[in-house]
Formats: C-alpha cells, structure tokens, sequence
C-alpha cells in the first residue's frame, strides 16, 4: 500500500487532547486513540468498535503485521492491550495529522444496533461479574454497585443509557458513529458485521496478496446476542433501541425493524463476538 509511517521514539509524552480532540465529537480522545489501529508494515488505518468484530479483525492484522499467522492469545483481552500491539496508536506517530493528509486506506465494521446493544448488555451487565460498566449502571439505577444479585433487565439497561450523554456513555454501547468519529474522520470502507466473511476478506485483499492463513474467528466474547433477540427486545425495547441510535440507523442503513430472524450465520468470521 506504500504509505510511510513514521513513529516517535518510545517514551515519548504526547498530549491526547491536542492530538485527537479535532476528531472527537463525543468520544474522549483516550478512547479513540485505543481504537486507532495504524500498520507499520502495510500503512493502514482501522478504527475499531466494541461489539462489532474488533476482536477477530484486530487479531488478524496483528498476526500480519508479525507476518505470524499461527499465533495465539491466550485470552482475548491481550488481543486488545496497546502496549504490546504491533499496531501503532495515534500517538506513537511522529506526526498523525500528516498521515491522514496521505489518504492512507482507512475502515472500520459495524454492527446492527439491535444486535450490538444486547450484546453489549448480556458481556457487560449480565456477563456473571462486577464490571465497570454493571456497576455504574447499578449506580444510575439507584442500587448497591456491589450487588452481584440484583438482576438488572434489558429495558431498564436500556433506560438508563438513553439517560447518559452521549459523550459519558460507554463505548461498548455508545452510537457507532461516534465511537469511530465518522463525521470527523474520512473511511474508505466500512464493513458489516452481517458480511463480515466478504466484507473483511474485501479489505483484506486491499492490504496484501496473501491473507488466507492469518484470519482468525475469535469468540471468547460471544453472547450469541442475535439469538436471543425475541426473548430481550420489548416493544419498549424497540423504542429505546430506535431513539439512543437513530444516527445509526440513519448513517449506515440498517432497518429500524427489529431483526426477528436471526442474522444468518456463518462458521467463519460471521459469528464474531454474537
């Protein structure tokens, strides 16, 4: 693909604020730097989204840019720690600003919000411990923050993110199109999670020649959201879900009709992080 990257020296301290507030409506610049996804190798650019395939695509370019295709994580949030990734953040370049000038090939994949929004609800609210995120929603709820017991419904998740400002909210459910700042930043290619065996194989093929033996299909978070959706989603469901991401339905086309049908499976990269 040919575009240069030139990074800066390790230690280096470098500001997030004055880096990346330019392209940051809602989502603060830490967060979008940890999405930031930059190869040295090929001179790419992908932003990722929680709930949206991140896990088995950044897998994947990280097993090519190591030119390693058998590698294994032994549990998937290594996958995500920027301090051993050989892929660069924003902040590890000399100059970012000057990468983007060069129109490096740049994508990103999305999701069905019916379908991620559960996800996001059945990982981090009923995923079976204390997290971050289940204690600060038990914390808007009114509720003890260190009750593992209390059983906190979809609607009443749902409830209480339509509350949250879209810039508190957390990124695991914040709208797609803010958490890759798609009206700050320009995107040759935005996948979907429904296509993802074409659609990464597409972008794939963008980067190199030969992809085949690095593609991964990491599941260790899946929640199987897209069978689930007929046991969750309410009417009222509906309604919260069509109001918190109205931009991205309006943005990336999805149907505001509730996918009642499961989204068709595939035993590749299609089952990404349901």
């Amino acid at each position: 693909m040919g575009h240069s990257v030139e990074t800066r020296a390790n230690g280096v301290y470098v500001n997030l604020d004055v880096l990346l507030a330019k392209y940051c409506t809602h989502i603060p610049p830490e967060e979008l730097d940890l999405a930031i996804n930059i190869s040295k190798r090929y001179g790419y650019l992908f932003i990722s989204t929680p709930k949206s395939g991140c896990s088995s695509v950044i897998s994947t370019l990280q097993k090519l840019e190591l030119q390693r295709p058998y590698k294994i994580w032994r549990h998937p949030i290594e996958i995500h720690d920027k301090s051993v990734s050989p892929l660069c953040g924003a902040h590890e370049l000399v100059d970012f600003d000057r990468f983007l000038v060069a129109q490096p090939f740049t994508f990103t994949f999305v999701r069905n919000p019916y379908t991620r929004v559960l996800s996001a609800y059945l990982e981090k609210i009923c995923g079976g411990y204390s997290s971050i995120q289940r204690k600060q929603i038990l914390l808007q709820l009114g509720h003890n923050c260190s009750d593992d017991l209390f059983d906190v419904s979809f609607v009443d998740f749902l409830r209480a993110v339509s509350n949250q400002p879209v810039s508190t909210m957390d990124v695991h459910w914040m709208p797609q199109y803010y958490v890759a700042s798609h009206d700050r930043m320009r995107f040759d290619f935005v996948g979907r999670l429904e296509s993802m065996d074409r659609d990464f194989r597409f972008v794939l093929s963008k980067i190199c020649n030969d992809f085949e033996q690095y593609i991964t299909c990491e599941q260790r978070h899946g929640k199987n959201a897209n069978d689930k959706i007929s046991r969750y989603y309410t009417d009222e469901a509906v309604s919260l879900v069509k109001e918190i991401y109205a931009v991205d339905f309006k943005h990336f086309g999805y149907s505001l009709e509730l996918p009642i049908t499961a989204e068709k499976k595939h035993k590749k990269l299609a089952e990404i992080e349901f």
